[in-house]
């Protein structure tokens, strides 16, 4: 639009137009703005960017899963050629601990060290405590003290274990791993050196 007719509006708009027209005036300039809001709603570049990270986020996960399972698959093979005596729970548990499966978010909440409320030092006491009176080497006295200070300790310490620890503790008590492979796993579900 050239200079002369946009100052013939303005005059119009400004001196000469009556209340009426002034809102037809009003009128035509709210339907712009809502019909420009709306065009503008349909292109939006934050929400085409969320879209994007998105699609690639999970492309990149689906990659690294299957690289995952790669690394896993090699890893189980290299166990089944230099150690055929072990078993499928022995395997699983070894292949739990080199190469770990990401936590999927699940409706039931999976305990693990990040959710646990106990400190990771206290974590360990216990499962010394507890894997001392499961093989039976805890003292009386000491067996005697925890029942009075929490009955039906045990169970009560298992459930409060994360779930990797529980599985390495079954293993380890049934006999499917020795211990240097199960203190081995609950220092690294803990993240203590060895």
């Amino acid at each position: 639009m050239d200079r002369e007719k946009m100052t013939e509006i303005a005059d119009f708009i400004l001196n000469r137009a009556t209340g009426q027209e002034l809102a037809v005036v009003r009128e035509a300039l709210k339907r712009r703005e809502e019909r420009d809001s709306h065009s503008m709603l349909r292109f939006n570049p934050g929400r085409m960017a969320e879209e994007v990270a998105s699609s690639v986020n999970k492309n990149l996960q689906v990659s690294m899963d299957g690289v995952r399972d790669m690394v896993r698959d090699f890893v189980a093979d290299i166990i089944r050629k230099n150690a055929p005596e072990v078993t499928d729970a022995e395997l699983e548990v070894l292949c739990n601990e080199w190469v770990p499966r990401p936590e999927k978010t699940s409706k039931t909440k999976k305990r693990t060290r990040s959710s646990s409320p106990l400190p990771p030092e206290a974590l360990l006491q216990m499962i010394e405590q507890f894997v001392a009176y499961s093989t039976g080497s805890m003292t009386p006295g000491e067996q005697a003290k925890l029942n009075e200070a929490m009955p039906n300790w045990p169970e009560k310490y298992f459930k409060a274990f994360p779930e990797e620890i529980q599985r390495l503790l079954a293993a380890y008590l049934k006999g499917s791993i020795d211990a240097r492979t199960c203190f081995s796993g609950i220092n690294a579900v803990l993240g203590f050196s060895e």
